[in-house]
């Protein structure tokens, strides 16, 4: 028998304490009485702990999703034709394969492993458990639409329902990078195995986000068509999406890979989806939050309509229960994008996404877009569902917000994602102002987290353009990391805080560490350069960071010669080098001498051009 459920039926969805390896970050922030929030670079990032690093081949490679442990950093994304990971290199078997890939502290590649499809297949969402096991959840589709895909993990190939043109799968690698388990929504007929599955052609899963916490697994997404749920002694049951479009959907998972709980809901003939799912460090609470369109019946009995029907972002809070305790949204009547959240150890949220149009509600903050293109948000909830703050930064094209992740403090938040061209990030006081130098670059953003703020504005790319950050996280000494991907060629490669880092090809997989503070762009951080807000080459102490004309590492305040690369020192003042190996070397380096024929710079009584020791008379 065939039981059909609606698309806002909730299916017992047992939590028990879900997971979540939230990334805090790095640089620390302190409280000044001239300044409202201000960076403290005492402890912050110096130039020996920040570094790029590339992977990737001659095809297009994309890091989607980033983890740190607080040592190592765990990467998933997508490449084509072959990449190459350190020792490692990848070769696709289709036309977009998947990797899950390993980085120690040092920017040094550990491993990589291959999601191999037939057709398209990637990586999309990552965690890591206490005992370094990953976990990873992605989707493996044929883009013609014409073929049943199928995926391959280690020694497990999973397939899609008949007809289907992509499905979902999650898998558990351990600390070595070998695939342990995997799992696909094609359903199994032992029922004890079964995941989730389609029951008609065509039913689809898109998964977006993964957490692990407290042994368990959760994983959110959209689906589209029916989805099958369980089975019970009345018969089996599933979720139907509303016709033609998807909805939200939320799975459950032991660290064995065993199912416990799904979940799915949407609206009226409209685009549903869930974008992350974020357990609070606490564990009283997890956050589900996404986008919708329409009308829309959340669990817990809430029905919210978007504004002026366009897609606006919803954010839920669930005790640990499974109880729904309140669902709230934000938008206005042009498009408006939730892609991340984190929580801190108050429960309270941080989302971050990009919009158009005018007047996009969050709270009492109202943000109109600049014409012209979207623009990044960032705003914070408390645990009682109100938004404290919303911040907007963007300029006449194109700026996304992909990523957010709070420091160990809880005192700054870091945004990262893409900005293209001069970008103004507003505040109530102080407009902080960035500027790429190619169409479009990577960015982070440090802001309060009590006010949201900006405080800062870091922009890490090169003049091909197209750079964008995906994900930032913070390792154990409170260091951001961030991942994404890049273009950079020899003549323009691009630049990563002190590191210039060029791509195979295409654009390229980078992990960058640490945010250097650089007032006058000369790639020396603030806290080591002798001319902080003058742009400078030296590299020689005590001016290191100071113009040098010559370019010979000596600054032109500390250079006898300042226009000639091969003398920097004259210990006797005659105008004559001291490097022997230079240009118009001095002979007699210690004693002021004018002599210029025979020997250079030493005494010449008669002023005759010889030297005393060579003239027959002196």
């Amino acid at each position: 028998m065939m039981g059909s459920k609606s698309a806002l039926v909730v299916v017992a969805v047992t939590l028990l304490s879900l997971t979540i390896g939230i990334s805090h970050d790095f640089v620390e922030m302190e409280l000044d009485s001239s300044r409202q929030f201000q960076l403290n670079f005492a402890d912050k990032t110096s130039l020996a702990d920040a570094w790029a690093t590339p992977a990737g081949g001659t095809g297009s490679d994309m890091v989607w999703d980033m983890v740190s442990d607080g040592n190592n950093t765990f990467v998933t994304g997508s490449f084509s034709d072959t990449a190459t990971f350190g020792n490692t290199i990848l070769n696709s078997m289709g036309g977009l394969d998947g990797f899950v890939a390993k980085m120690d502290n040092l920017g040094n590649w550990v491993w990589a492993s291959h999601i191999a499809g037939d057709y398209d297949d990637w990586g999309i969402g990552i965690d890591v458990d206490s005992q370094g096991n990953v976990y990873v959840t992605g989707t493996f589709m044929d883009s013609q639409s014409t073929n049943s895909p199928s995926v391959t993990l280690g020694s497990i190939t999973l397939s899609a329902h008949a007809q289907s043109n992509y499905d979902a799968f999650i898998t558990k690698l351990d600390s070595s990078g070998n695939f342990l388990w995997a799992d696909t929504s094609k359903k199994i007929e032992i029922l004890d195995q079964v995941t989730w599955t389609y029951e008609e052609q065509m039913g689809q899963v898109m998964p977006t986000d993964i957490k692990f916490f407290n042994n368990s697994i959760s994983v959110s997404g959209s689906y589209n068509g029916k989805l099958w749920a369980y089975t019970d002694s009345q018969g089996e049951w599933y979720y139907e999406s509303t016709q033609g479009t998807s909805d939200v959907w939320l799975g459950f998972l032991e660290s064995n890979g065993a199912w416990s709980s799904t979940a799915a809901w949407g609206g009226d003939s409209q685009f549903d989806s869930a974008t992350v799912i974020a357990p609070s460090p606490t564990g009283d609470y997890w956050y589900v939050a996404g986008n919708y369109a329409g009308t829309v019946d959340f669990p817990g009995g809430a029905t919210i309509s978007s504004s002026g029907g366009s897609q606006d972002v919803w954010v839920m809070l669930v005790d640990d229960g499974g109880s729904v305790q309140w669902t709230k949204s934000g938008g206005g009547t042009g498009q408006d994008v939730l892609r991340n959240l984190v929580v801190d150890s108050q429960d309270s949220a941080y989302a971050v996404g990009e919009f158009d149009g005018v007047l996009a509600s969050y709270g009492n903050d109202r943000l109109t877009a600049n014409s012209g293109g979207t623009d990044v948000w960032a705003g914070k909830l408390d645990v009682g569902g109100s938004w404290v703050w919303a911040k907007k930064g963007g300029g006449s094209s194109d700026d996304m917000g992909f990523s957010i992740a709070l420091s160990t403090d809880e005192s700054a938040v870091f945004t990262a994602g893409q900005i293209a061209g001069m970008t103004t990030f507003e505040n109530s006081g102080t407009t902080r102002m960035a500027n790429t130098s190619g169409a479009s670059d990577a960015f982070v953003a440090v802001s309060s987290a009590s006010t949201g703020e900006w405080e800062d504005v870091f922009v890490a790319g090169g003049p091909s353009g197209g750079d964008r950050a995906w994900a930032i996280a913070v390792d154990s000494q409170n260091v951001t990391i961030t991942a994404g991907r890049f273009k950079g060629t020899s003549s323009g490669p691009a630049a990563f805080g002190s590191d210039d880092i060029v791509s195979a090809g295409d654009f390229d997989v980078f992990v960058w560490k640490g945010l250097i503070e650089d007032d006058d762009d000369d790639r020396v951080a603030n806290e080591d350069d002798d001319c902080p807000t003058v742009w400078g080459n030296a590299t020689v102490s005590p001016y290191i960071g100071c113009p040098d004309a010559d370019g010979d590492g000596y600054a032109d305040v500390d250079d006898s010669h300042p226009s000639e690369p091969t003398q920097w020192r004259d210990q006797d003042g005659d105008g004559y080098g001291d490097n022997p190996d230079g240009f118009a070397a001095d002979n007699c380096t210690t004693i002021h001498g004018t002599s210029t024929i025979d020997l250079l710079g030493c005494e010449d009584s008669d002023s005759d051009g010889w030297s005393n020791v060579r003239d027959a008379f002196p």
